[in-house]
Parts: C-alpha cells; structure tokens; sequence
C-alpha cells in the first residue's frame, strides 16, 4: 500500500515527460549533454547526444577570433569570478567617508584639509549656525577662513556690486547691502 500523501503524480514522473532529442542535424538520439552556444550567451545551450558533445567540444574554443591581449584580460577578470577588484586595503566606496574630514588644529598630522576627492582639500562637513551659512553663502566662501581670504573676497565684491559702478542698480546696492552684513558678521567670528 502507498502513503498517498508522499505519492508523486504519473504526469510528473520523469518517464512521463518528453524526450529532448540531439540537436546534431541528422541525428535522432535523445539529447542529454548540454554546450553552450557561443562564447557571448554561455547560459543558453545546445543539447547533444554522448557522441555529438564529445565532438561539438572537440572543436569549441572560448577565445577563437579574440588577440592575445583579450585573452590575458579574460583569465584576469575570470581570476576573480568577473567581479571587480581593487588593491588591498583600499576600499573605493568607504574612501570617501575616510578622507574627507576638517583638522583646523591638524591633530592628525595630515595638513588642516584632506580629501581625496576634492582640489581645494576641503569638503564642507560641518553644521554652522544660519546667520554664518548665510554670511558665509553671499560672500561664496568656505572655512577655514582667514582674515586675509575674506578681506580679499569682500574687495572683489565691492567692485562687482558698488552702485558707482553700475550706474545706481537699485538691485546691485541691495546685493552690496547684503555683502556689508556678511562681512561684518564675519569680521567679528574670524578675529575671535
């Protein structure tokens, strides 16, 4: 007697299903070794009987029509099972994270600014008040400040924005009056 709950349905027994015939031209055996089409679509196969496979792999060759310096590029990447690499210690994304900090005091012994990712050295990380972002945004500057910095900015903006010089542009004095406050704030926080 049959435990009916273990029993696998006639239709799904494998006798039951059709055969795969050879995938050779002429050739009427059942099919049960696969080979990979082509060298660009490796999932997708052929089925062959034992003795057309033996002869189908006889002749592949996965580097046909490629140079030499191809080949050498393939084993590299298939070294590593085609996933990318880097040098060791060194990991690409959390390098961002690691070198790009501020060191007015330069504890670390790196210069004030380090950043792999930015020519200036400097990647802007801190929260600053509102008043001084704004200050700091009208006149286009960023720490560290110096005294010098923000008076040679301050000069270029004059001359820019200076009513004199744009003929009594009511909105070039409303930009200057804005630039005076930011400086001044400024002034006050870089000289403390």
């Amino acid at each position: 007697m049959t435990n009916v709950k273990y029993s696998i349905h006639p239709e799904l027994l494998e006798d039951s299903f059709p055969k795969r015939a050879c995938d050779h031209g002429d050739c009427d055996a059942e099919g049960v070794h696969r080979a990979p089409m082509n060298r660009s679509s490796l999932s997708t196969y052929y089925w062959f009987c034992l003795e057309h496979v033996r002869e189908y792999n006889a002749k592949w060759n996965y580097y046909e029509g490629m140079d030499e310096g191809e080949v050498e590029v393939s084993n590299r990447f298939d070294h590593f099972w085609e996933r990318p690499t880097w040098p060791f210690g060194v990991n690409p994304h959390d390098r961002q994270h690691f070198y790009a900090f501020h060191d007015p005091q330069d504890l670390l012994g790196f210069g004030k600014h380090f950043s792999a990712y930015d020519n200036d050295g400097y990647v802007q990380t801190e929260k600053y008040m509102t008043e001084e972002a704004e200050a700091l945004r009208t006149l286009d500057l960023h720490y560290p400040l110096t005294s010098a910095k923000l008076k040679a900015r301050y000069k270029e903006l004059v001359k820019k924005y200076h009513p004199d010089r744009n003929g009594g542009c009511a909105i070039s004095e409303e930009k200057l009056k804005h630039i005076n406050k930011a400086y001044d704030l400024l002034k006050r926080i870089v000289t403390l």
